[in-house]
């Protein structure tokens, strides 16, 4: 397991303080995504195949950030344990949103793919200036 899916995991599991969830317009068309790191998000990435997959937006300690969205494993409940899935990088990634509905765990949504997840009222899309000014990322 790599650092990043390290960080990832201690973020969701508490080991290290989480963010606010940020649901202005103005945080979802700001051109620095730091503003909405460790938010719960939906993509669309060919990677991950048709429709929309939700996850957690995170960055790899480096310099200039390379964001990366942390999807989980299906769980049949909110009690059941979180597996990481696939971390699929941001330039892999072409639509972004942030959740603007009722704040909540990451253990309450994560690999459980509620019905937040096709309502389009509780979601802010990033525009894709946004999304490309983050894109390219040196290996």
């Amino acid at each position: 397991m790599n650092l990043g899916t390290w960080l990832a995991l201690a973020i969701v599991f508490g080991a290290l303080p989480a963010t606010l969830w940020l649901s202005s317009v103005e945080a979802a068309t700001s051109p620095d995504l730091r503003e909405l790191l460790e938010s719960r998000v939906r993509i669309q990435a060919p990677v991950l195949g048709p429709g929309w997959h939700e996850g957690l937006l995170n960055r790899q300690r480096r310099e200039p950030p390379c964001y990366v969205i942390l999807t989980f494993r299906p769980r049949p409940s909110s009690d059941s344990p979180l597996q990481p899935s696939v971390i699929v990088e941001l330039r892999d990634v072409s639509r972004l949103d942030v959740y603007a509905g009722q704040i909540s765990s990451v253990a309450q949504w994560a690999g459980r793919q509620s019905a937040d997840l096709e309502e389009t009222s509780l979601w802010r899309p990033i525009p894709p200036s946004v999304i490309d000014a983050h894109r390219d990322c040196s290996p």
